[in-house]
């Protein structure tokens, strides 16, 4: 080491170098000019502009013959390459060159900006040879981008141009050690500044339509640039802007509607903040873009992400997240919490987006209830702000003018902290007086907006490849919430980004090959088919070594874009092979707890003549580095590694210092099975030390679990009867809390008798868990009903509620899922396929076995029954026989009178359950059994059973109609006690009971003394009189019709007084009957003028004809008040008088009385008389009392 070196050895080990500050606005590449010579004399880069001026990838010509450039002789020619370095890891870097012939190079390692001298300089012909700098005088810090230059010419007919780079640090006082082996710059580490100004793309309304419009811009804004004032849409300022995540589209709120052919405007002003670039530079003012068709498509349901926040307190919106599409927003998720991705019970938050739709015209409030922190914006308007910790809180918009059939755009922000959680969205539209429970806005009314196509995943098999071989890459369509969007069909563009590679057709093919049209320049075009479901496999081979990555884009979606990881080819390469009789061999997917078997073949590249084969000297025990590259890191806690079998090692997940796998090559080929004890996902890698260039990577291999069990489905001690009728017990009432639990097992033999790495159909539970679980399991699984599978036919399939169980909740490979809520009556099937998701980011759904309660597989859950009934819409109808009108607002005691509402099957959280009809609604709406009708009146309680009842009940009309009855007519009436009663106001309640034991959700009325508070549900109150029914005597002429008083009156308590409140009895003169005439009076004399007599106010007159032939004299009259032609009056028993009976019964038993001291049960009596008596001239007032 000389003396230069060892003196900046010594300073950096005391000081931090401090470099220049990242620049923002970079492009990738390099810049590459290049001249023609001649070939003779010592050659200079002229100070004239380059014959071919060009942006590549990299600085990587390895003595080639063909010429750098169109319009460049491959013999004679000069370049200089410039642009910026970025390293990947901060250190001191030795910088190489490979020439043929004269090369310079300059790194401006102060990064000062300046290139004031060449660290190589070496401006000769030579033959092949590889110049290098000194690794201390260059110290190079991550993040930042150190300008260079690199300038070389060639004479004669090879030709070679290679940068690349070996890292060193200063391990030990006096010396450098080194830390990389020596690697061709990436295209990843080459930049140039942007200098290009971003331009408009599209102009897009939004998905909404009407008040938005998405700009799409060339490249990424910088977001301080990005503001209302920046932008005109037809000449007016928007409301509101918002930029994307990937910062290249700003979304414009405006105040008026906008409409194709509109134009949007870079505010030309000159006070105006200039939209820019991460570049500082300004995009056009004054250009201009119009306004074309909408961007995405209105669907149902409003996307909801939920935030885990790593746990932690004031975290909104950080750790991971995992996206839902909810119906409604209107949960109360008490101490439990949304089971979305790892969101737990507590220190978790949602962003809701989407649009409402608005039914009609007029004002409209919005309200929230939440515990704990809400924000709402409205159109880009933040209406509710309480971002607080705080118990259930109501929060209420100001009143918003909106029109009928606007998409509304929304954003509605929660946090729960700890304790109990819920948040409800709630509107008053212009028809409501105020917010009731109802005003949960509806999941008709929520909209999102549904991007089909958002972009791409490409994903490599593996980091690295051979460039005899080729490597894997899946290319997969996303949509805007990140899912497999499975329906795209499209032409989608693929590049490298060295420029380099051939495309072919992967395994399992795509429905159509890629078009590849030039050989090993990166380029080829794919078209997705509908029966590719959204992914495609393909292969990608290049010759030169070198990194690279991919891109896929579809040209005719803006945006629709997506680049893979890095891929390493490389000319001496381990190539991995899945072997062995397994089903799944070559497809990169293995079975936990199923041995994986695996071939390692060195490839060689011939440097002279590029051939690719097995390196087939390659023999023998060979010591390798083997360890695992983990794509997805284990979960914590008790996650197994996987190990090769023979000879046994546990496989690390870094590069081991040493060799540490002993593996038998016969002709460049060796063997060994990967114990894959537990799930994961992750490449294997291989190294031989000994080589030293002679590395390679398997494809990603992702250990799914041998299966997925659902099983001990249960309430309680209840266990899943798993019908799908109603022939057994009902196990669980709809809309309450249920549990199954989930494992994720091994492989077990005893379960897969034809060892397809699949359960068998007939496995039972035992034999799936023979082998124990998968102990890192920690996916979120989401259980759901199958589609179609509901009873009963032609009902309505239920939803299944917090049934996602969230990785972070399995331990030991099991959870158990403790409130889950199915919200109909009834019963369904748990779907099997896909309860797991891009299972560990691979892109795979993993399937499930339900088992039911005898450890058989069986899906069927349920049957639910209502959790309860509610009335509602309750009335009563006074005097249900007398047809009043208008409405009487009493009944006699004895009348019948009908008790009118409506009944409601409802789930524990209060919807109603519209499958309870036919046979799955099992409370029978005619018995009078059902109703268990019971009143009070004070402290005395009134009941239709047990000795003494007094309140009798009779057969109901009412069927039920999706879970709500039809309007029930209940006739009751409270008989007569033994003695008379005071006016009465009798609260009456119900508490029916199905055969499932569903019963009222709620009583509020205690009629039972035997049971401990309330226990009926008060459907009306009865206002009930006892009544009697008064015939006074009457006398007039016997030449003159006779007016008959009649009144009816009640017991107030106290006396009898006239029942003013009586305007609709009417009396039937056929139920008159007469006795003892008297004088010259006949039977055939006595007989009403009308066939009846209606009372009002309690008051009428019945009026008897006069008697024929100038009869006179006097009779008894009674009124058969009971339903039959037979008086009860007192002249029965004893009284051979009588000479007529009635015709018919009056009907009116109500309104008997106690007229002979014996009861109240006795028909009424007066007596008439016509001209019996005369009186005198001289007489002013003269009576006769009978």
């Amino acid at each position: 080491m000389n003396l230069h070196r060892l003196w900046r050895t010594l300073v950096l080990l005391m000081l931090t170098l401090a470099s220049g500050t990242a620049l923002a606005g970079w492009t990738q590449g390099v810049r590459a000019e290049y001249w023609n010579w001649s070939g003779s004399g010592t050659p200079a880069i002229p100070a004239t502009a380059a014959t071919v001026d060009q942006l590549e990838s990299t600085i990587n010509r390895n003595n080639v013959s063909t010429a750098p450039a169109p319009g460049i002789t491959a013999t004679n020619h000069m370049a200089r390459y410039t642009g910026y370095l970025s390293v990947p890891v901060s250190g001191y870097y030795e910088f190489n060159v490979l020439t043929d012939d004269g090369v310079r190079l300059a790194v401006d390692c102060n990064n000062d900006g300046q290139l004031t001298s060449w660290m190589i300089d070496r401006w000769q012909d030579t033959t092949p040879v590889t110049w290098s700098s000194t690794a201390s005088d260059c110290y190079l810090t991550k993040g930042q981008y150190y300008r260079f230059r690199y300038d070389m010419y060639n004479r004669g007919a090879q030709s070679s141009a290679r940068l690349s780079w070996t890292r060193w640090s200063s391990c030990l006082v006096l010396f450098m050690c080194q830390d990389t082996n020596e690697t061709v710059i990436g295209a990843s580490s080459y930049f140039q500044p942007d200098t290009t100004p971003p331009t408009g793309v599209s102009a897009l309304i939004g998905c909404g339509g009407g008040t938005s419009v998405t700009l799409t811009f060339s490249e990424t804004l910088d977001p301080a640039t990005v503001t209302v004032t920046g932008f005109l849409v037809n000449g007016l300022a928007p409301r509101a802007v918002k930029l994307s995540d990937d910062e290249t589209q700003v979304t414009l709120t405006t105040a008026v509607g906008v409409s194709t052919g509109q134009t949007v405007t870079i505010n030309p002003a000159v006070a105006v903040t200039k939209v820019k670039d991460q570049g500082g530079n300004a995009v056009a003012t004054g250009s201009t873009l119009s306004v074309t068709g909408g961007s995405g498509t209105l669907t149902l349901g409003v996307l909801g992400t939920y935030f885990d926040q790593n746990n932690t307190a004031g975290n909104q919106f950080g750790g991971g997240s995992a996206t839902r599409v909810d119906s409604t927003i209107n949960f109360s998720w008490g101490n439990g919490g949304p089971g979305v991705g790892a969101a737990g019970t507590d220190r978790f938050s949602v962003r809701w987006t989407g649009y409402i739709l608005i039914p009609s015209t007029g004002n409209y409030t919005f309200q929230t209830v939440s515990d704990d922190g809400v924000r709402l914006t409205l159109n880009g308007d933040v209406e509710i702000d309480n971002w607080t910790d705080h118990t259930s809180t109501t929060n209420t918009t100001a009143s918003l003018s909106l029109s009928a059939g606007t998409y509304l755009p929304f954003t509605l922000e929660y946090y729960d902290n700890t304790g109990s959680a819920s948040i409800q969205l709630l509107w008053k539209k212009p028809t409501d007086l105020f917010f009731a429970g109802h005003s949960t806005i509806p999941s008709t009314q929520l909209y999102r907006c549904y991007m089909p196509l958002a972009g791409f995943r490409v994903t490599p098999g593996s980091s690295s490849a051979s460039t005899c071989g080729s490597a894997d890459v899946t290319v997969t369509a996303i949509d805007s919430a990140g899912a497999t969007y499975t329906g795209y069909s499209g032409t989608v563009s693929l590049g490298t980004s060295s420029g380099l590679g051939t495309w072919s057709t992967g395994s399992p093919a795509a429905v159509l090959p890629p078009v590849d049209a030039v050989a090993n320049d990166g380029a080829a075009t794919q078209v997705f088919s509908a029966l590719d479901k959204g992914v495609v496999r393909l292969k990608l081979a290049s010759t030169l070594a070198g990194s690279l990555t991919v891109t896929a884009r579809d040209p005719l979606v803006s945006g629709a874009t997506g680049t893979s990881s890095a891929i390493g080819f490389a000319d001496n390469a381990f190539v991995f092979t899945e072997t062995g009789a397994s089903p799944t061999l070559g497809s990169g997917v293995g079975v936990a707890g199923r041995p994986h078997g695996y071939s390692l073949k060195l490839v060689r590249k011939d440097p002279s003549t590029g051939q690719c084969g097995t390196a087939t000297d390659y023999l023998g025990v060979k010591t390798l580095k083997f360890w695992r590259t983990d794509v997805t890191p284990p979960a914590s806690g008790s996650w197994t590694a996987p190990s090769v079998v023979l000879p046994l090692l546990s496989v690390p997940a870094t590069t081991p210092a040493a060799g540490n796998l002993n593996l038998t090559f016969v002709a460049g080929v060796g063997s060994f099975q990967l114990a894959t004890t537990d799930i994961g996902r992750y490449s294997l890698n291989a190294l031989d030390p000994v080589l030293g260039n002679a590395s390679g990577s398997s494809s990603t291999l992702t250990v799914r679990p041998f299966a997925l069990a659902v099983s001990d489905i249960r309430q309680g001690s209840a266990l899943n009867p798993g019908v799908l009728d109603t022939s057994l017990t009902a196990f669980a009432a709809a809309g309450t809390d249920f549990s199954a639990t989930v494992g994720a097992y091994r492989w077990s033999l005893l379960a897969d008798a034809d060892n397809d790495g699949v359960p068998d159909a007939t496995a039972t539970l035992a034999a799936l868990q023979a082998a124990g679980t998968t102990a890192g399991f920690g996916s979120t699984v989401t259980l759901a009903p199958l589609a179609g599978s509901q009873r009963p036919a032609g009902g309505s399939l239920g939803t299944l509620d917090n049934a996602g169980i969230a990785g972070s909740r399995f331990s030991a490979g099991l959870a158990t899922a403790t409130t889950l809520r199915y919200s109909e009556v009834g019963s369904f099937s748990l779907a099997t396929t896909g309860v797991v998701s891009d299972f560990l980011g691979s892109g795979q759904s993993l399937d499930a076995v339900v088992f039911g309660s005898t450890g058989l597989p069986n899906t069927a859950v349920g049957r639910f029954r209502p959790a309860k009934f509610v009335v509602s819409s309750a009335s009563v109808t006074h005097r249900s026989g007398a047809s009043c009108s208008p409405a009487s607002t009493f009944t006699y005691l004895g009348e019948n009178f009908l008790l009118n509402f409506v009944l409601t099957a409802q789930n524990g959280v209060g919807a109603t359950t519209t499958n309870y009809f036919s046979g799955h609604a099992r409370l029978d709406l005619g018995s009078p059994l059902t109703w268990n009708l019971a009143g009070k009146d004070g402290s005395t309680v009134y009941s239709a059973l047990g000795t003494g009842a007094r309140l009798s009940v009779g057969s109901a009309s009412g069927s039920w109609n999706r879970g709500v009855s039809s309007t029930i007519v209940l006739p009751a009436q409270l008989v007569r006690g033994s003695g008379v009663s005071a006016p009465i106001s009798l609260a009456l309640g119900i508490a029916p009971v199905d055969l499932d034991g569903t019963t009222m959700g709620s009583f509020d009325l205690d009629v039972d003394p035997l049971v401990g508070g309330n226990d009926r549900s008060t459907v009306a109150t009865v206002a009930l009189r006892q009544g009697r029914l008064r015939l006074l005597n009457a006398i007039g002429p016997q030449d003159r019709d006779l007016a008959v008083p009649l009144v009816t009156q009640y017991w107030s308590g106290s006396t009898w007084a006239t029942n003013t409140l009586d305007s609709c009895t009417r009396v039937p003169t056929t139920a008159l009957a007469f006795a003892n005439p008297r004088k010259s009076l006949t039977l055939a004399d006595l007989a009403a003028r009308s066939p009846s007599v209606a009372l009002s106010a309690g008051r009428g007159l019945m009026w008897m004809n006069k008697p024929a032939g100038g009869r006179r004299g006097s009779a008894d009259l009674t009124l058969a008040l009971g339903s039959t032609a037979l008086s009860n009056s007192c002249l029965i028993g004893g009284v051979t008088g009588l000479l007529s009976l009635p015709a018919t019964g009056a009907s009116l038993a109500h309104l008997r009385g106690d007229w002979c001291g014996s009861g109240s049960d006795r028909d009424p009596l007066a007596r008439l008389t016509f001209g019996l008596f005369r009186g005198a001239d001289s007489s002013l007032d003269l009576r006769e009392n009978f």
